[in-house]
Formats: C-alpha cells, sequence, structure tokens
C-alpha cells in the first residue's frame, strides 16, 4: 500500500518536472523528478522500490545551483525515508552532483551524499 500512495503521489507531480527520470530493470523501478524551482535552486523527487529485496526508498532533495561552460552542478540536502526488508527508519544527507557536458547530447554525471548517524533516525 505505500509503494502505490507514494508512487502515486510521484506521478502526481509529473506534470511540473523539467526531467522526468524511469527506471526499470527485473528486480527493481525507479521514478525521478527533477523541477526547476528557479535557475539557481531545484528540488528533486525520488521513489526507487526493489521487489526482490522489498524495500523501498523515497527522498526529496532541496539544491543550489550553479554553472560554468560545459559544468554544472548543485549543493545541498535530502530528506529520506527507507523501508527495508525487516526495518525503516528517516533521515538527512548531504552533499551534490556534478555534471559534464561531453557534447550537447551526453553528459557525465557523478553524485555523493553523506547522512552521518546524528542525522539519522529509526
Amino acid at each position: 500500500m505505500k509503494v502505490l500512495l507514494a508512487t502515486g503521489l510521484m506521478l502526481s507531480s509529473v506534470a511540473f518536472a523539467n526531467e522526468v527520470t524511469v527506471r526499470i530493470s527485473e528486480e527493481s523501478v525507479s521514478l525521478m523528478l527533477d523541477p526547476q524551482a528557479s535557475a539557481g535552486n531545484s528540488v528533486q523527487l525520488a521513489f526507487v522500490h526493489n521487489d526482490d529485496e522489498s524495500s523501498s526508498l523515497l527522498s526529496a532533495g532541496f539544491f543550489a545551483n550553479g554553472s560554468r561552460d560545459s559544468f554544472d552542478g548543485r549543493l545541498g540536502g535530502k530528506a529520506y525515508y527507507a523501508d527495508l526488508d525487516n526495518d525503516s527508519g528517516y533521515g538527512f544527507a548531504l552533499g551534490g552532483e556534478a555534471n559534464v557536458a561531453l557534447n550537447p547530447e551526453f553528459k557525465l554525471n557523478a553524485g555523493l551524499y553523506y547522512g552521518p548517524d546524528s542525522l539519522s533516525f529509526s
């Protein structure tokens, strides 16, 4: 039921997203929405479900954006809720992402987030 509710909330936000990413594999599905709040700020909503492990992750991130030439990135934080096989919890992670445009059609993307124990609960 939680999976259906989270998916429904994410899909209702699709109209407001500048970028929508859907990944489907044999064991997992993920949906990511990246609405652009303004030129200097962005928001990210993500839902990942792994059927093999019977686990789900729901996150919302808030970022400050920047760009220069073919490089752009964002720094901020994410709030997340994880519903694992026999446990669940929530917390906050700090970090960011960087993109380098290799050509007009392809970008190289990397991201790193860290959620210390002091920001993780449950």
